[in-house]
């Protein structure tokens, strides 16, 4: 009985080049996006899944945030630090998602107690 071989098949782009193996993709970033992580902003995305809950008292928001170990590299995983409007700063769990239709990477973090943030990462061309 022979061993299967996973099949590996590699695509380009601009941010470096996919290997895909077997049905996975795993992007393995190139020397040009490595120079990218000095050039990026996060900007917080506001968050409103309770639209159709009352709440007496509303949840504090977010203000600012700051992403520890940020790769630009699919479902890599992060520390986010974020600090909110009633002043405290919380640690969130964060993992880097990127959107092939928008063609941009965001950040989704979350921690017990139902804290969440939602971060778009913004390259500054200049």
């Amino acid at each position: 009985m022979e061993a299967t071989r996973p099949r590996l098949t590699l695509i380009e782009n601009g941010t470096g080049f996919y290997i895909k193996l077997n049905s996975k993709l795993i992007l393995c970033p190139s020397k040009a996006s490595e120079k990218r992580l000095k050039n990026i902003t996060f900007q917080i995305e506001p968050m409103n899944w309770q639209k159709r809950r009352v709440e007496k008292v509303a949840p504090p928001q977010p203000l600012s945030a700051e992403v520890m170990g940020f790769e630009f590299v699919r479902e890599a995983k992060c520390d986010v630090f974020v600090k909110y409007d009633d002043g405290q700063t919380r640690q969130l769990k964060g993992r880097v998602i990127y959107n092939e239709i928008k063609d941009c990477w965001r950040v989704s973090a979350i921690a017990n107690g139902g804290w969440s943030v939602y971060i778009n990462v913004h390259e500054d061309t200049a």
